[in-house]
């Protein structure tokens, strides 16, 4: 009697070709989608740390209502610091982190590196709150906050006659923040472009701390002609806004604005070969220039450091 042999059911499946086409789409799509997600989650940082600056400047004009002063921290400093004197009742402030005024201390979202700062003058008429924004550059300018410390984010009251500016700069509130215990030889974070990147840092023959790579290059140098190292092209004085992508489209209009609002190769064939209109030839003179492409703190050489790393 013969063997019944039963039908085999063969399921369909996908051949090796078709899932290394998958896998690369894959990863096209992570690669577009990764850097907008740290763009979008950096701009909601910084909209979050406008709005808590916000909010204590309303406190803090409750607090005056009550006191005829603001909260008392002449030497200023850190809301998280453990010396923070405005935590409890002294001789000559009551507490402002309580339920009447501010029920809780509010923390930066990244507080491992950044947080509020507070500073008062002398008359108790003046103060200042200062925060780091990450993305949102414009708003932190002197010129739009009208503050003293262009890459903070700046709230205040005064002077009113009666007290002083409260004057701090980028170095007061770098030496201040968390995670400020950075020495050259140290790697540097932070967002350029659409991503967030870090670089290594070192030191030169001359004693100067530069970056270990040009601003764009994938990696460190392994020689001369290593043209993974050679980074972006930018154009002189425009800020990172997409145009110094080797991929990125020309337009031959020329710019009236330092900002051009686009992220288009500006070309213009004849002298100046300049890609705004009039030239502006302080657009990136020291680290708190307004098209500055470097990371906070630092800047693009002068002619002359570059020439002595020459020597």
């Amino acid at each position: 009697m013969p063997k019944q042999i039963k039908n085999k059911i063969f399921q369909k499946s996908f051949t090796l070709i078709e899932l290394l086409v998958v896998i690369a789409i894959i990863g096209i799509l992570a690669a577009i989608a990764i850097p907008s997600l740290s763009n979008a989650r950096a701009k909601a940082r910084d909209a979050r740390r406008a709005a808590d600056l916000t909010q204590m400047a309303t406190a803090m004009e409750l607090y005056y209502s009550d006191n005829n002063h603001y909260p008392v921290w002449e030497a200023g400093g850190i809301f998280q610091s453990a010396t923070n004197p405005l935590k409890n009742d002294t001789t000559s402030s009551p507490a402002f982190f309580t339920a009447e005024y501010m029920k809780t201390i509010p923390k930066d979202p990244l507080p491992n590196k950044y947080d509020y700062y507070y500073k008062l003058d002398s008359t108790g008429a003046n103060y200042k709150l200062a925060t780091f924004l990450e993305k949102d550059k414009e708003k932190a300018l002197n010129d739009n906050d009208g503050g003293t410390a262009p890459s903070y984010y700046e709230v205040f009251a005064g002077p009113t006659g009666s007290g002083t500016v409260v004057d701090i700069d980028d170095t007061d509130l770098n030496n201040a923040m968390p995670g400020h215990s950075w020495a050259c030889g140290d790697t540097v974070t932070f967002t350029y472009g659409d991503a967030l990147v870090t670089y290594g840092t070192t030191v030169s023959h001359n004693n100067e701390c530069w970056l270990d790579r040009n601003l764009g290059a994938s990696r460190v140098a392994t020689a001369y002609n290593d043209s993974n190292a050679y980074g972006d092209l930018f154009q002189w004085g425009r800020l990172d806004d997409g145009h110094q992508k080797r991929n990125s489209n020309t337009t031959t209009t020329l710019s009236l604005t330092d900002n051009p609002g686009h992220s288009n190769f500006i070309i213009k064939n004849e002298l100046p070969y300049d890609w705004r209109e009039p030239q502006n030839d302080i657009l990136w003179h020291g680290d708190t220039s307004i098209n500055n492409p470097c990371p906070i703190g630092w800047r693009v050489p002068t002619g002359e450091e570059w020439r002595n790393e020459d020597v």
